[in-house]
């Protein structure tokens, strides 16, 4: 890069960060400096999934960037900074360069890597900050979760094999500490899907109705109040594509958490239909739409705009992680989540990706 184009870029706004074929951290202009909280001179020469995280939109990007030799853009992108564990939502631009000769990298092949922060606008893209805010907290509350969870499986195991013994087998006993070794594998299991801050690998095509009704049973047996649950489904939809345990842990916890939010006799609706939103890709796409609403005491204007952080209820049974684990898992399908209300009718909405989508 010519010093002239360098003392250019360096007064951009827009944060300038060029990078070898193996992206390693080759130029910072000033912006991109205050953006990952480290200098030129800390940061060259170190590779960038050192202070940003590269997910697979951001890594498929940079390698059809590299392969192609053509600009890649990513519009309103969450990009996660790991020096200060925050994040940014972001339009970004990757294009393709030649590095100069005498460069300590071997390569020539470069990317210059443009990054223009988002400011605040529109009910989705604050649905979507607060979503990624909760995110680290959520890890590290997940990490404390696991420790206890490997000590209680095996003293229920080693309880187990002493219930074993011919004079106390006949007691029954048994089936306590099985229940207690699946009910720890489910919550383990949980805890992955709540460390994991990539996409859901594993994505199958999922009935939504299937997994609507599994939950309308699971929670119509155990209820204790006069809540009425009716659906209102539209059977021509298509599967969507995901990790079904996922979407039935997010189904119940809105689900529940709606049903709490109704003092006394209510009624709960399930809806789904077909929608068209913009996910992961810069132009919106179909999608289904599953919606959760109830005619509950509704939630209030300075409680909604933080409702999918962790920890964050007015619900003195509640323990405030259900829609954080909810937002995170929808998060992982590429989907959004978010949320209106008012006093007496409150409604989540889940937009899911489908199968096979037609052109947008």
């Amino acid at each position: 890069m010519l010093p002239h184009s360098q003392e250019l870029i360096g007064l951009l706004s827009t944060g300038v960060i060029v990078l070898d074929q193996a992206l390693g951290i080759h130029y910072l202009n000033e912006a991109a400096e205050s953006l990952i909280q480290r200098s030129l001179k800390q940061a060259k020469h170190n590779l960038l999934p050192t202070v940003i995280e590269i997910d697979s939109v951001l890594g498929d990007a940079f390698e059809k960037c590299l392969s192609s030799e053509s600009i890649i853009r990513l519009k309103d992108y969450d990009l996660s900074l790991l020096l200060i564990l925050e994040s940014r939502r972001i339009d970004c631009q990757l294009t393709p360069i030649v590095l100069p000769i005498g460069d300590a990298f071997s390569d020539t092949k470069g990317v210059m890597m443009e990054i223009h922060e988002i400011g605040e606008g529109g009910l989705e893209h604050q649905i979507r900050e607060r979503q990624q805010s909760g995110q680290t907290m959520i890890k590290g509350i997940a990490h404390e979760i696991r420790n206890p969870l490997g000590g209680i499986r095996g003293a229920a195991q080693l309880l187990s094999s002493e219930l074993d013994e011919p004079n106390i087998k006949d007691l029954g006993l048994g089936e306590y500490t099985d229940i207690i070794i699946r009910e720890v594998d489910r919550l383990s299991a949980l805890v992955d899907r709540m460390q994991s801050s990539g996409k859901v690998r594993n994505q199958e095509p999922v009935n939504i109705h299937g997994v609507l009704e599994h939950v309308r049973q699971l929670v119509e047996a155990d209820l204790s109040t006069d809540v009425i649950i009716k659906t209102d489904y539209d059977p021509s939809l298509p599967s969507v594509l995901g990790d079904e345990a996922g979407l039935i842990q997010v189904m119940i916890n809105l689900i529940k958490n709606s049903i709490e939010a109704i003092d006394n006799k209510g009624k709960l609706i399930l809806r789904t239909r077909i929608d068209r939103r913009v996910l992961d890709e810069n132009t919106q796409q179909q999608v289904v739409r599953v919606s959760i609403e109830d005619n509950g005491r509704g939630i209030d204007s300075e409680m909604i705009r933080r409702v999918f952080e962790p920890l964050v209820t007015t619900k003195p049974k509640s323990g405030g992680l259900g829609l954080a684990i909810s937002s995170q898992i929808v998060r992982q399908h590429n989907g959004l989540i978010d949320v209106q209300s008012e006093p007496g009718k409150t409604i989540f909405h889940v937009y899911l990706r489908i199968v096979d989508p037609p052109n947008a």
